[in-house]
């Protein structure tokens, strides 16, 4: 039966899509992916891989409600999809909800217990939620409650002619933070929030409903519900979690606070707004226009009364980073390597493990465009030491792919080609696996290899098939037959079997060319060893006199 031609051109518009959101994610482009799987998803709407795959772009560029959104949908139809639970708890995650992020993790725990980026987010949900409580230890609740809320929507229902005496006798608000705290997390907000309670509390607005007293009310419900709001959020997380951090809460220099052009008479400065600024204009492309605030952000975090700030130098570093992906756009890549140095230097030096990350990969693609592989190379493997199995898939992929460009050590780029087969098989990622083996079979077939290249191809696009990946089983299909008639024609360089995938992890190796002379050198000790020892029973069992005591 033949493929309908609507649907056929529709399969193979969303396998291009999808391939080209996919590169776009391997290389760190995540708002380019996501435009990538939106489209591929608007040709086929509820695409499991695309939701995924799109979910995590989205919480790598810090937009969890998005990610929540996706992994919600694949849920609705699958709700033991594990990668949608891993999606979905990071998202809660960063959405502060650690008791509901906790709990999916523990459900993808149980599904996959071997899966570690479960283990590692209960932990880090359950040290949330402890932190969380040691910071709210000095909340004092009391028996009168807080039904401010509950009276507002009662009293709207009371009719302007109705007696005073049908109306809520308490009506005062009152806080459920100690002032104390109240106080201190605030700092000059406080006075704002004392004066809303006093003008909520002590004046006539809560007894004269008329339609002014009742806006008025209104208002002052809404600035105090919001200046509590703030209060629980930074209760909750820890100063670089909100990005929030008191710009001066000491009293003494008002002055100069008063003079900064950011303090924006608040009493801080509100870092993660900021840095989200600053996102927004790179992702719309005003890279000029990010530098320039990027700049104006320096200046500020640089000044005398910033030097107390907490994470100040988590703050420096990925500062550094943003202007260099800035530098890295507009093709002024000496400039971005410099601020990517930048950045991993602060981040060694202060041990800031996701920046140094963050540069170890920036760098690692500067030096790929400038097609200096092997120092791409030596910061990518420093970047696997560090990252977790996910990562790995596509960082091994990367160096694979770097010994394959350099020509001369096409051996490496099928070693490290394995391990990203082996690590994309165990996470189920199919689009991974078919990269992997698509590097292998290009390694094999670069050493004349081609009855090896020949399974890794067969493999690939037993995968791709698998994904429905049109173009990629046309290409395949098309390199097969081309291997194939290599085989019949110029034979095979080298007729054995491939050995078997090691099991181990070598990671650590970074002199990865010396391994197997270590090896043989273990062996050849090895086989004396036993030679010898043959030889003396020999001697024993023919000797006459010998006698057992």
């Amino acid at each position: 039966m033949k493929l309908d031609p609507d649907k056929k051109q529709k399969s193979s518009a969303f396998d291009l899509l999808q391939s080209e959101a996919t590169t776009f994610q391997s290389i760190g482009e995540f708002k380019k992916a996501i435009k990538s799987f939106t489209k591929a998803l608007d040709v086929k709407p509820g695409d499991k891989n695309c939701l995924v795959s799109r979910g995590r772009c989205y919480l790598k560029i810090g937009d969890p409600e998005r990610a929540l959104n996706d992994s919600n949908d694949i849920q609705t139809n699958d709700p033991q999809y594990v990668k949608s639970l891993l999606i979905k708890a990071d998202a809660l995650h960063e959405m502060m909800q650690f008791e509901y992020a906790l709990m999916f993790y523990h459900r993808g725990l149980r599904l996959r217990p071997e899966i570690h980026e479960f283990k590692q987010g209960v932990q880090r949900a359950q040290e949330a939620i402890e932190n969380s409580i040691g910071e709210r230890s000095g909340i004092v609740l009391d028996t009168s409650g807080d039904l401010t809320y509950f009276s507002y929507d009662l009293d709207m229902q009371v009719n302007n002619n109705n007696n005073n005496n049908n109306k809520n006798n308490n009506n005062n608000f009152k806080s459920m933070c100690n002032p104390k705290t109240c106080k201190q997390l605030l700092g000059e907000l406080y006075a704002d929030r004392e004066f809303l309670e006093n003008l909520l509390n002590k004046t006539g607005i809560t007894v004269c409903y008329s339609e002014a007293n009742v806006m008025i009310r209104s208002l002052t419900l809404q600035g105090l519900d919001f200046l509590d709001t703030r209060t629980d959020f930074w209760l909750q997380q820890k100063p670089l979690s909100t990005k929030k951090i008191n710009y001066n809460n000491n009293n003494n220099n008002k002055n100069n606070m008063n003079n900064n052009k950011y303090n924006n008479n608040n009493g801080y400065v509100d870092w993660r707004n900021e840095l989200v600024s600053v996102e927004d204009l790179q992702i719309k492309g005003e890279y000029k226009e990010s530098i320039k605030r990027i700049a104006q952000l320096f200046a500020i975090l640089s000044k005398p009364t910033m030097r107390e700030t907490p994470d100040r130098m988590e703050l420096f570093a990925t500062l550094h980073g943003y202007l260099g992906t800035a530098y890295s756009n507009t093709n002024q890549f000496d400039r971005a390597l410099k601020e990517f140095n930048k950045e991993l230097k602060i981040a060694k030096k202060n041990d800031l493990t996701n920046c140094k990350m963050d540069g170890l990969d920036n760098i690692g693609r500067i030096y790929v465009k400038w097609k200096k592989y092997d120092d791409a190379i030596k910061c990518f493997k420093k970047l696997s030491k560090i990252s977790d199995s996910t990562e790995k898939i596509w960082l091994y992929h990367e160096i694979g792919r770097c010994y394959l460009e350099k020509e001369a050590k096409n051996e490496m780029a099928g070693k490290y080609g394995k391990k990203s087969l082996r690590l994309a098989r165990y996470e189920l990622d199919d689009v991974w696996t078919l990269n992997a083996m698509v590097l292998i079979g290009e390694s094999f077939e670069n050493r004349q290899r081609y009855k090896n290249a020949l399974k890794s191809y067969q493999g690939a696009l037993t995968t791709a098939e698998n994904l429905n990946d049109v173009i990629a089983e046309e290409a395949l299909a098309k390199k097969i037959k081309d291997i194939k008639d290599k085989i019949t024609i110029d034979g095979d360089n080298d007729d054995e079997e491939e050995e078997p995938e090691e099991e181990k992890d070598d990671d650590d190796d970074d002199d990865d060319d010396d391994s197997d002379d270590g090896v043989g050198s273990c062996e050849s000790i090895t086989s004396g060893l036993l030679s010898l020892v043959y030889l003396v029973f020999f001697l024993i069992i023919i000797d006459d006199d010998f006698q057992f005591h």
